[in-house]
């Protein structure tokens, strides 16, 4: 992550699931990021089936239980399924349904506001994740959020740098920047572009 930028951080996320997918052991990993736009990652060892179909359905609405551990606690760790406590019984049904006997999640905070949720499935044999373990999620999750907020500050910066902080338009610098690619792609191609210029009186004043 140290040279992530918002054009590779799907790749860097993907990476991280991976490689940590297999220094644990496990058969599924996800990274769920809450933005605006809800997005999900997700890595599948040999011959285990996708099940990034489940991670929208675990709400607060429909499974209680679940997401009241996640936000009072930043990691669940479930050893064996199975033995989850009454009610979880939707909880239940929806992992076994997936054919998950074990999972561990940590959520990705910056200043208490949590970012996104790491989580790791184990479909093949029951899993337990040790203190050690749990101390190297503990990092992952620390190396995201800080992925996380680089990129969101580059967005930041080059929203300031293309839009005006009043009106939100797109301002000189990022035309002149999209007149070049343009001229750039005319040029390439053979065709003609115009450029249309309206004057606003007084727009300054207003």
């Amino acid at each position: 992550f140290v040279k992530v930028t918002e054009s590779n951080l799907d790749e860097k996320i993907n990476e991280l699931l991976e490689l940590s997918g297999r220094h644990f052991q496990v058969d599924r990993t996800f990274f769920v990021h809450l933005t605006e736009h809800q997005q999900t990652y997700e890595w599948c060892n040999e011959g285990v089936e996708s099940a990034i179909d489940m991670i929208p359905k675990l709400t607060r609405g429909t499974f209680p239980w679940w997401m009241n551990e996640m936000l009072n606690s930043d990691l669940v760790n479930v050893i064996y399924v199975e033995m989850l406590p009454p009610e979880a019984r939707e909880e239940i049904e929806m992992f076994k349904s997936h054919q998950m006997k074990s999972l561990i999640s940590i959520t990705v905070r910056n200043k208490g506001n949590i970012m996104g949720i790491l989580f790791f499935a184990s479909v093949k044999a029951v899993k337990s994740l040790g203190g050690n373990h749990q101390e190297l999620l503990r990092i992952l999750a620390n190396l995201l959020t800080d992925a996380l907020v680089k990129v969101e500050a580059e967005k930041e910066i080059g929203y300031m740098a293309y839009y005006d902080a009043l009106t939100g338009f797109p301002n000189h610098a990022l035309f002149k920047k999209q007149l070049e690619q343009a001229i750039h792609l005319a040029r390439g191609t053979g065709n003609l572009i115009g450029v249309l210029f309206i004057d606003l009186d007084s727009f300054k004043s207003v």
